[in-house]
């Protein structure tokens, strides 16, 4: 599977994040709306709504900046 880079999006809060894994991205999105400290503790309402797969981590993390 590789590196992710994505970008959740919160209507809530009209705010975007970007993030980079290797995890599935369900499992990821499920960890940032559970309670937990950061940025994605804003809201509770993330939805992914871009991601490009990447082979290695410093790709994705470049992509990511």
């Amino acid at each position: 599977m590789g590196y992710q880079v994505y970008i959740l999006y919160s209507a809530q809060i009209d705010k975007y994040y970007v993030g980079h894994t290797s995890h599935s991205l369900p499992d990821r999105l499920r960890r940032h709306l559970s309670n937990h400290k950061g940025f994605t503790a804003m809201a509770k309402d993330w939805v992914i709504c871009y991601s490009e797969v990447f082979e290695s981590k410093s790709t994705a993390y470049r992509r990511e900046r």
